[in-house]
């Protein structure tokens, strides 16, 4: 794999078992664009302990589904199986700086998944927003990692990039209990779920500012207690240096990536109050309308060699050296971190409506009206990596 990216295979072992224990609400109303999530989380995502052979029924699922308690799609290891193209191919795919999105390509390539399509990828590390404009400029052949406002403009201009892979979900997501990744801050500026006017004229961190797509999340807790990002100031810190502005007082609260949440458990001063959403990817992968288009098979066999990747490489959970599972050190004898998230290619239903409506709200995208799903979402081209092609008869006369 060409470029300079470093990204450590941090999820490349994932938890499977469901954790007991009853969550806090986690509710979308009207504000965040019409849909409810489940007012009480008592489950986990999960992946299916026996997907069955090949890619079969386990392969699908509901994508209305937005049950916290559902399971993500699955095939039994070496599926789909590759099916390479007639003549080797290139692609290049974007990644924001400081984002661990490309560890999914990464594994691909590391373990031959991406040679048995036929394909070489080269990552181009850019600043978050310049990554999702890149394939709607055909810059580049797609992007990895969150949405963003860069893809959303693009396709209100009719750019033809659609999103065509879900990436991850956080199977504790809703569980204010269990220590996670998600939106931080210092103990005592606000009471509780319903009453967040104590965050008025704070400073607060969203990795990317008011145009990441995790204000959608920040956006609808804050709508719960009836206010909104608009009363806060909004930097745009990511990783360490989110938590470094937390831990200084640079800001009142921060959204705080999974490897840093330790620091924060173990600072004491500090309350979880929003997670990712339940069940819901809001990363994944963006490919340019020349790979959902002319060069289709090209963009097919990226998507099956990413699936395969999942089932195969990054499914079925681990444990650590100390025979503790992966991502749940203790601190005081309790978990300080929660599992690590569940790879869930399959898109949402009315994901990018929930993620439009915050976006708008707040004046990240340069329209003012949600564009259908059909003009940012393409879910063929992992229909179609599922299916085993079948061989041309008239290739094989010809043979």
């Amino acid at each position: 794999m060409r470029g300079s990216i470093s990204s450590s295979l941090v999820w490349a072992a994932v938890a499977t078992a469901a954790l007991a224990g009853v969550a806090v609400a986690y509710e979308l109303g009207d504000e965040a664009g019409g849909t409810q999530q489940p007012a009480v989380v008592s489950a986990r995502v999960t992946e299916p302990t026996d997907p069955g052979p090949g890619c079969g029924r386990a392969a699908r699922t509901d994508v209305g589904d937005l049950g916290a308690d559902r399971q993500v799609a699955r095939c039994a290891p070496g599926f789909p199986e590759p099916q390479p193209l007639a003549e080797p191919a290139l692609v290049r795919l974007a990644v924001g700086e400081g984002s661990d999105a490309a560890t999914l390509v990464h594994v691909a390539e590391e373990r031959g998944e991406l040679a048995a399509e036929g394909l070489e990828v080269e990552l181009v590390v850019l600043p978050a927003r310049a990554a999702h404009e890149a394939p709607v400029a055909g810059e580049v052949d797609g992007a990895v990692g969150h949405l963003g406002p860069g893809f959303l403009d693009g396709a209100a201009r009719s750019s033809g990039a659609r999103w065509v892979l879900g990436g991850t979900v956080a199977p504790a997501a809703g569980d204010l209990s269990l220590p996670q990744e998600g939106f931080w801050m210092r103990t005592g500026i606000i009471e509780g779920q319903e009453r967040w006017y104590g965050i008025w004229g704070h400073t607060v961190s969203v990795p990317g500012g008011l145009g990441s797509v995790l204000s959608y999340p920040v956006g609808a807790a804050l709508a719960r207690g009836d206010t909104s990002l608009g009363v806060v100031d909004v930097e745009g810190y990511a990783g360490d240096r989110a938590v470094e502005a937390l831990l200084d007082g640079t800001v009142s609260g921060a959204w705080v990536p999974r490897e840093a949440v330790e620091e924060l458990v173990e600072a004491g001063e500090f309350e979880q109050f929003v997670t990712l959403p339940p069940g819901e990817p809001l990363d994944g992968t963006v490919l340019s309308g020349d790979l959902v288009g002319e060069r289709r098979e090209v963009g097919v066999a990226l998507v099956r060699a990413l699936i395969r990747t999942v089932n195969t490489h990054l499914s079925g959970g681990g444990t650590s050296d100390d025979g503790a599972a992966d991502g749940e050190a203790a601190v005081d004898g309790e978990a300080a971190v929660g599992p690590p998230p569940l790879y869930d290619w399959e898109i949402r239903a009315g994901t990018t409506d929930r993620i439009q409506h915050q976006l708008i709200r707040v004046g990240a995208v340069a329209y003012e009206r949600p564009l259908p799903e059909e003009v940012l979402v393409d879910r063929s081209l992992a229909a179609d990596a599922l299916v085993r092609r079948q061989p041309d008869p008239a290739a094989q006369d010809q043979g």
